[in-house]
């Protein structure tokens, strides 16, 4: 089934915009106010913890407005990370709410070499995790219209410190690069919006695009280690923290 939708999408989609060889796009980050309010509805018989949470869903929603992200591309390769400001105008440090959406360090992927790296900063160590990754996009037929661009929607189920989510995509078939934010790819087309962790929604706010090849720069600072064992290394040290 997914096979016959993207051949239908490739037929429908004029087959690409050949000339373009890479380009840019900025993301900003908005919250996705009902399903927040789901979660803060959730939590009963404990109005310390629910205040708790309205104060932080507060503070990030006027924090994350000032996030914004950059994904260069060409047809192999992408590189994915936040436009370095240390603070709005307000003091709210923004590597900070970076952090709260899971988007902080530098996101790259090589398609040739199904490489997927996060350059990532903890406790003043730099660490460079590798990243095996199946996303078993479930493409459907609905679209919807993102800067002028046709988009499909598309969905994948990722999982997250032991719990599951729904990561939802919009792609455009039309900008035939398999790349997006946060390192998402394997899509027949550019990610132009992600819903991430059914709650943050990155989205295109501008994209150019070039009919020469930029090159891509990829990440070598850090200590490798794999997501996995990275994951477990920050739930043993957050632990140790605690006691």
């Amino acid at each position: 089934m997914r096979k016959l939708i993207v051949v239908l999408i490739f037929f429908t989609s004029n087959l690409g915009i050949s000339q373009i060889l890479s380009g840019e796009i900025t993301y900003g980050v908005r919250m996705d106010e009902v399903a927040l309010q789901k979660i803060i509805n959730s939590v009963k018989d404990n109005s310390f913890k629910k205040d708790y949470l309205i104060k932080l869903h507060n503070d990030l929603k006027s924090s994350i407005k000032y996030l914004n992200y950059t994904l260069k591309f060409n047809t192999n390769e992408s590189n994915f990370n936040r436009k370095e400001t240390l603070a709005n105008d307000n003091g709210i440090d923004l590597n900070m709410s970076s952090m709260a959406v899971s988007a902080n360090g530098i996101f790259y992927s090589n398609l040739k070499e199904n490489v997927n790296l996060h350059q990532v900063e903890f406790s003043g160590e730099s660490y460079l995790l590798s990243k095996n990754i199946d996303y078993n996009w479930q493409i459907t037929t609905e679209t919807k219209i993102i800067q002028g661009y046709k988009c499909y929607k598309a969905i994948s189920k990722v999982t997250k410190n032991s719990k599951n989510f729904i990561t939802t995509a919009w792609f455009c078939p039309r900008l035939s690069f398999q790349h997006g934010p946060k390192g998402f790819n394997d899509l027949p087309g550019l990610i132009l919006e992600l819903k991430y962790l059914d709650r943050f929604i990155f989205y295109t706010k501008n994209i150019k695009l070039r009919e020469n090849e930029i090159k891509i720069n990829r990440p070598t600072k850090g200590n490798n280690m794999t997501q996995k064992k990275f994951d477990k290394f920050l739930k043993n040290r957050m632990n140790s923290m605690k006691n």
